[in-house]
């Protein structure tokens, strides 16, 4: 367990995201063929604070959360559930989260498959149980 496990879990529960795309949410890439809507999570960055004693603790780790669709109202309703995250405090996969920060967003869309994805930062603040 750990925090790959935490998000995996948050995302599963929240009512927009798996409305849209069941269990189909991915670590990395999405397998070939996935069927659409779905979201696949990468980890962007991963630090610990120091205190004078060695780590303390407290990490952060920033997620890059992929939402694709077919339609780009899905994207929206999508990055809607990724919203509600913003501000959240929880415990969930073995760690106890502080806080969950909604960062940043943009659009992409892929010409050759004709799929709508926006890329969505979260940020994650929290110890491990």
């Amino acid at each position: 367990m750990g925090i790959e496990t935490a998000v995996f879990q948050l995302l599963t529960a929240q009512p927009d995201i798996s409305g849209l795309c069941a269990s189909r949410i991915y670590p990395n890439t999405a397998p070939q063929g996935a069927a659409i809507p779905y979201c696949t999570y990468q980890i962007i960055s991963n630090t610990e604070d120091l205190v004078h004693e060695g780590a303390g603790g407290l990490k952060t780790t920033r997620f890059q959360i992929n939402a694709v669709g077919g339609r780009y109202a899905d994207t929206i309703t999508l990055d809607d559930g990724l919203k509600t995250l913003h501000g959240t405090t929880t415990s969930a996969g073995g760690c106890n989260i502080n806080l969950i920060s909604y960062e940043d967003s943009d659009d992409r869309h892929d010409t050759d498959l004709d799929y709508h994805y926006r890329s969505v930062d979260l940020i994650f603040y929290y110890t491990e149980v």
